[in-house]
């Protein structure tokens, strides 16, 4: 019984397995000696190739038997892959590749193609806009290995942080602006309180003086002594 394969580069070793027993070649031919009878098969798989049948069974009747087996090399895939900057560690992000979606929270996500043009599409993180740099869709695998660079970049503000007390810096400004109002309006109040004040004790103060100076003294009035008569003479004691 006869195993021939074709498809392998002269020299590469192969093996067929015949009713438990392995044989193996570096040239195309693997052969068995066996009585009649049916025999079961399986052909070694060689990396990088495929087999047109890895195995099956066959009868042996008082003749030669003869397998034909055919190596395939399997196309030389490659890894396409892409890594984001610009998010916040955790975030959920995800790329369709060649119709294939993967979602992820990490930095980069991968795929291993053959060589052609493939279609690709980046889906969209709430908050941010991206870019792919050099690359668009499709985009060509030519014997070598592919990384795309997806930069993604805020599009709205860091909301404010938070502080222990559950209330945002914002909150705190609010706040601060009230008490000030409420300050600036007490001290504006005092000052129109004693304005007034003022004010009334001068009326007072005025209206005292002047029934102070119309009062009557309570001192009997003094008395003027009689002025003599003009005679001529002095005023004196006749004795």
């Amino acid at each position: 019984m006869t195993f021939t394969e074709t498809g392998l580069p002269s020299g590469r070793s192969w093996s067929v397995t015949l009713n438990a027993v392995t044989h193996s070649s570096v040239t195309s031919t693997v052969s068995f000696s066996e009585l009649n009878g049916t025999f079961a098969y399986t052909i070694g798989a060689i990396p990088g190739y495929t087999v047109s049948s890895t195995g099956g069974s066959v009868t042996v009747n008082g003749a030669n038997q003869s397998v034909a087996v055919t190596f395939s090399a399997k196309p030389v895939a490659y890894t396409v892959t892409f890594t984001e900057t610009g998010l916040p560690a955790g975030t959920s992000w995800n790329v369709t590749f060649n119709g294939t979606e993967r979602t992820v929270t990490g930095t980069s996500v991968s795929f291993t193609v053959e060589n052609g043009s493939y279609a690709f599409s980046i889906g969209s993180v709430t908050g941010y806009s991206f870019t792919t740099g050099n690359y668009s869709s499709p985009l060509t695998v030519q014997g070598t290995p592919v990384s795309v660079t997806v930069i993604f970049t805020a599009t709205q503000p860091t909301q404010p942080a938070h502080s222990t007390s559950g209330l945002s810096s914002l909150d705190w400004i609010l706040i601060g602006i009230v008490v000030a109002l409420i300050v600036i309006g007490a001290i504006a109040a005092l000052v129109m309180s004693r304005r007034r004040g003022g004010s009334s004790g001068s009326a007072s103060k005025g209206t005292t003086s002047s029934e102070s100076r119309s009062t009557p003294s309570d001192d009997p009035p003094r008395r003027r002594s009689p002025r003599s008569k003009r005679t001529g003479f002095p005023a004196t004691t006749l004795l």
